[in-house]
């Protein structure tokens, strides 16, 4: 199991929650599981953000797709326009630990947002600010059971993974252990 406390993550979205003691605002509706597009390369082009929102519309789970950018720049601008043109597809920020800009949560453009997608070498302080945001945050990558701990205890919506199996069997363990307590 994931050990430690029992860290399982609040479901859904909605009233304000608990996180180490704080209130945190309510992030905006995003369902899971959920298919993520990280959005570069040859995926930058807008016609795939079409054929996305079009697909998961069709397939109804439009309120479980997230579309993010981590290199910034020209990819934030896009994310409102995606925000605008497809509003039942969610939009993300992602941020990489390595760049020192990311580190200023209050610095982000926060407008229009439903999550932020960070790397997992932020510390406890950047999660602390922003799980407050309001937003969903989900942590990637998370592919060992430290990591997963990790995140839990920072308090993420969600995570990224290589290994779904095992990470699904520790939160599976963690739940049950904490259903015990």
């Amino acid at each position: 199991g994931v050990g430690g406390r029992c860290a399982l993550p609040v479901r859904g979205g909605g009233g304000g929650r608990r996180h180490r003691g704080r209130r945190r605002r309510g992030a905006p509706g995003l369902r899971g599981p959920g298919r993520g597009r990280d959005r570069k390369g040859d995926a930058r082009a807008a016609q795939h953000d079409t054929r996305l929102a079009t697909l998961a519309t069709s397939l109804g789970i439009a309120g479980r797709v997230l579309v993010y950018v981590y290199d910034g720049g020209d990819g934030d601008a896009v994310l409102a326009e995606i925000n605008e043109k497809h509003p039942n597809v969610a939009v993300g920020l992602g941020r990489r630990d390595e760049n020192a800009q990311h580190w200023d949560v209050t610095a982000l453009p926060m407008k229009g947002l439903a999550a932020l997608v960070p790397s997992a070498g932020f510390d406890g302080g950047w999660y602390a600010k922003a799980v407050l945001t309001g937003v969903h945050v989900i942590n990637w990558v998370v592919d060992d059971e430290d990591a997963l701990r990790t995140s839990l205890l920072n308090g993420v919506s969600g995570f990224i993974t290589n290994e779904p199996g095992r990470m699904l069997r520790a939160l599976r363990d963690t739940q049950r252990r904490c259903e015990r307590k």
